[in-house]
C-alpha cells in the first residue's frame, strides 16, 4: 500500500499488546470471555519520501487493505483435528 503511494518506507516496527480481563482467562467469572478485549498497535514508521501526514494517513487506511486486519475483525471459521 505505500508503494501504490510512492512512499518508501526506510523503517518499519510494530509493538503489539492487547487487553485481557484475567477473571475469564483464568475462569473466575463466566460471564467474561477468556480471550482477548481489544488488540493495540503502536506503529513507528521512517520513511525519506513521506512526511508525518502522510504516514499518519497511510496507517489510518490499514484497516481497509490489511488482510491481518481483516482477519482478526471479522469471524472466521476455525477447524481443529487431531492428526
Amino acid at each position: 500500500m505505500a508503494a501504490s503511494r510512492e512512499i518508501d518506507l526506510s523503517g518499519l516496527e510494530l509493538d503489539l499488546g492487547f487487553d485481557i480481563d484475567l477473571n475469564g482467562f483464568l475462569g473466575l467469572d463466566k460471564s467474561v470471555r477468556n480471550g482477548a478485549q481489544a488488540i493495540n498497535i503502536n506503529i513507528k514508521m521512517t520513511s525519506d519520501t513521506a512526511n508525518r501526514q502522510e504516514l499518519e494517513d497511510l496507517v489510518k487506511d490499514l484497516p481497509k487493505h490489511s488482510p491481518i486486519h481483516d482477519t482478526l475483525a471479522n469471524p472466521v471459521e476455525i477447524t481443529a483435528r487431531l492428526v
